[in-house]
């Protein structure tokens, strides 16, 4: 399955230098390959040293580092945070680190499940509201929460979009019907910012 957030990566890929922060692994949402061929070249930050190496090894140019301080000497024009400020420590400290490392006119495109998505929702309700969390996740976003956290930290708001990664079997069906119903039961924020 092809990673739903790529298309909304493109147009702002062509011939830009692009930094990517918590590069991970590969996976069915693999897209560290995506950006690479897209850009200008590619840079990316990763914590996990095993996964780094991987990375490493298949060609990228990885730093292994912590997003929330690591210092890179280097400006981007393009800063990708996919699926990582859920998992740090001090996501304010990350967006300040983030804008140290982006060009004036570059572009920080960021992305994070939803609080609220229908799908936490209703596995909350049959849980009684004990609803187990992602061992890595230190927290969980709404828009509003991302808006003021964003433009604290010096960013200003360009676009907000709401997607899913759900595959179209019965639960990806019942995530599509709410999102059409209210983009805010979709499983993802992503926003882009200057």
């Amino acid at each position: 399955m092809e990673d739903s957030r790529l298309k909304y990566f493109k147009k702002y890929l062509n011939n830009q230098d692009v930094l990517d922060f918590g590069a991970g692994d590969i996976s069915d949402r693999y897209y560290a390959k995506y950006i690479k061929t897209y850009s200008k070249s590619y840079t990316a930050v990763e914590i996990n040293e095993k996964r780094a190496k991987n990375l490493i090894k298949k060609g990228f140019n990885i730093k292994i580092g912590n997003c929330e301080n690591i210092n890179l000497n280097k400006k981007f024009g393009v800063i990708i945070a996919g699926d990582i400020i859920e998992h740090l420590d001090n996501p304010g400290i990350f967006l300040k680190n983030a804008k140290k490392h982006l060009k004036n006119k570059g572009v920080l495109i960021l992305n994070t499940p939803n609080a609220f998505s229908i799908n936490r929702i209703i596995m909350s309700f049959f849980k009684l509201g004990n609803l187990k969390q992602h061992p890595e996740h230190t927290f969980l976003f709404t828009e509003q929460l991302l808006r003021l956290i964003i433009k604290r930290n010096g960013f200003n708001i360009k676009e907000v979009i709401y997607f899913n990664h759900t595959p179209l079997n019965l639960k990806g069906k019942i995530i599509q019907f709410f999102s059409k119903i209210s983009k805010y039961y979709s499983e993802n924020i992503l926003i882009i910012a200057k």
